[in-house]
């Protein structure tokens, strides 16, 4: 019973502190988000984001038809990685955004000339967000941060993660849990290792102290405490290892976005 308790307060600080899966065929078209993780040089930070600003307004007098996200992580060590996101489109909108950089050279070559010098590694991703059990209807106007957790999943454990995951999602989305101001999508990345994400607005540090139980009552409410007991333990254990981050949005690098 100890045992037990202290995974299901695992996994609920998991879930509510972060609160990715293959599109099937009823998932919407525009469901693939593209990111990519800079890793800055050295003191050359303050150098990056100029560059980088400039280059968005480059982007931006080409008529970069994407709108494109700056993240900064809250923890780690400060100034040295930058998420750039844009969400949402369809595979087949990649082509034709393929089409609009081959037709503006100039573009690129800005990248190269002047913020490239700045990054010492970069890590591109494609992801699929699945809407089904989801809910995130529109982008909040007063985003400031998104927590993100995520978790590796084996192909051993795939099926038992799925499982726990629909279930969970349905017993919030089915009974009241999702509300104007409490949101929440997964996605999970296209190729390498299986990665699987859950990312939560927030327009405030105030709006992360939310008390860590709520998600354990909430489903004790409509499934019992055994019955939630048991959906969070096998949540917690179809996963191989979790992380988590808050990023913070930063609207200053990518003006007009």
């Amino acid at each position: 019973m100890k045992r037990m308790s202290n995974v299901v307060r695992v996994a609920c600080f998991g879930i509510l502190m972060s609160l990715a899966i293959s599109s099937s065929a009823q998932e919407p078209a525009k469901n693939i988000a593209e990111s990519w993780l800079l890793t800055i040089k050295a003191g050359q930070t303050a150098e990056f984001e100029a560059a980088f600003t400039a280059h968005a307004g480059v982007r931006a007098n080409h008529g970069d038809p994407r709108v494109w996200r700056a993240l900064t992580p809250m923890m780690g060590e400060y100034g040295t990685r930058y998420l750039i996101r844009t969400c949402c489109f369809a595979w087949a909108d990649q082509d034709e955004y393929q089409a609009w950089e081959a037709g503006n050279p100039e573009v690129l070559q800005d990248w190269l000339n002047h913020v490239q010098p700045h990054i010492q590694t970069i890590n591109h991703n494609f992801s699929e967000l699945d809407f089904k059990h989801s809910h995130w209807p529109n982008t909040p106007s007063d985003l400031k941060f998104v927590g993100v957790n995520s978790w590796e999943i084996t192909p051993a454990q795939e099926s038992d993660f799925r499982a726990a995951r629909t279930e969970l999602s349905q017993v919030l989305l089915n009974n009241g849990f999702a509300t104007a101001d409490r949101n929440w999508t997964w996605s999970e990345t296209v190729g390498g290792s299986r990665r699987v994400s859950l990312a939560v607005p927030y327009a405030s540090y105030a709006a992360m102290n939310r008390d860590r139980a709520r998600l354990y009552n909430f489903l004790s409410e409509h499934m019992g405490p055994e019955g939630a007991g048991d959906l969070l333990a096998r949540f917690a254990g179809s996963a191989t290892h979790s992380t988590y981050q808050v990023w913070v949005l930063r609207p200053d690098l990518t003006p007009g976005n």
